[in-house]
């Protein structure tokens, strides 16, 4: 793909109503979006290479990138959002010429910068394995490496104030799981270096057999399944083509709800379902942040997200 390909698909994305949300926010259901956008994942694999993301001397993305030209559109579109998933494998996909002694802090500083504007660093396990290939130990080894490693770049320029930020989230190399039960159960159970569950394990495939991500109240949610598309000219057509499928948020405004109560979900489920009675919002989901409840018939449940 050209960069000028990539440039005409943000394009047309944008013209009909996406977005981009954050795949961390969305796995813990954190699925506040502005109201008409229809939610949006970008993820990238085998980060970094130069050609991937690269800061010019101004400290932004170089629009010789593909994350470049993201971040140009951004400018240019604030309302399409900057958020995108990069999983790396640290152990193979080398930043820049290994001879050359600073390339290890400038990698470090683009992973920083990334964190710090909504390019999140995922783990794409470290010598991007054949994970069909690959023992439990071997497994094991791989995920926690590469987490070890972002964190010893974000401790070389002194951000390990970042380190809380970081998700646990896991892309399968070459979408495939291990072959033995015992090397999946490492995954489904890998924990990163503190300690926090694994949120989400991303597989892959392309548009001719496409499963399109789900809300993670839907019953038909699976956390160890989620599914992504490649993204190729076909992938966007077949979105445009299937648009109904991907409804607009809504909103629907209240009275300013008092600050002491923002939290309070008796308080915001009394007002959702007084909103819904009275005909002012209707039947759905609705989104507060680290909140999520139901409204159907005027009853007004807490969604949990497991």
């Amino acid at each position: 793909m050209f960069l000028s390909d990539f440039r005409e698909q943000m394009e047309i994305l944008y013209e009909n109503g996406f977005c981009l949300v954050e795949l961390g926010d969305w796995l813990s259901g954190e699925m506040v979006v502005a109201e008409g956008c229809r939610p949006l994942i970008l993820t990238m694999d085998d980060l970094y290479f130069n050609n991937q993301l690269r800061l010019d001397e101004n400290g932004n993305p170089s629009r010789q990138t593909g994350i470049g030209q993201l971040w140009d559109f951004y400018q240019d579109y604030p309302d399409f959002g900057f958020y995108i998933a990069l999983f790396a494998n640290f152990g193979n996909k080398l930043y820049a010429n290994p001879d050359d002694p600073g390339w290890e802090e400038e990698l470090a500083r683009t992973v920083v910068w990334g964190i710090e504007h909504g390019a999140m660093p995922y783990n794409h396990f470290w010598t991007h394995p054949q994970l069909d290939r690959t023992d439990a130990a071997g497994v094991k080894w791989e995920a926690t490496r590469n987490d070890t490693y972002l964190r010893e770049l974000l401790a070389m320029v002194g951000r390990e104030d970042l380190i809380p930020q970081l998700k646990n989230i896991i892309a399968l190399t070459y979408g495939v799981w291990p072959k033995t039960w015992d090397g999946r159960d490492v995954i489904v159970n890998y924990k990163n270096p503190e300690g926090v569950p694994v949120l989400g394990v991303m597989e892959i495939d392309y548009i001719v057999r496409a499963q399109f991500i789900l809300p993670v109240y839907h019953p038909d949610f699976d956390r160890y399944h989620i599914p992504r598309i490649v993204a190729d000219r076909e992938a966007i057509i077949t979105l445009m083509n299937d648009i109904r499928l991907f409804p607009q948020a809504g909103a629907c405004v209240f009275e300013e709800v008092p600050l002491a109560q923002v939290e309070d979900q008796a308080y915001l489920m009394e007002r959702i379902g007084q909103a819904v009675s009275n005909g002012v919002c209707p039947e759905g989901v609705y989104a507060f942040p680290g909140m999520l409840f139901r409204a159907e018939n005027s009853n007004v449940a807490l969604i949990n997200i497991d």
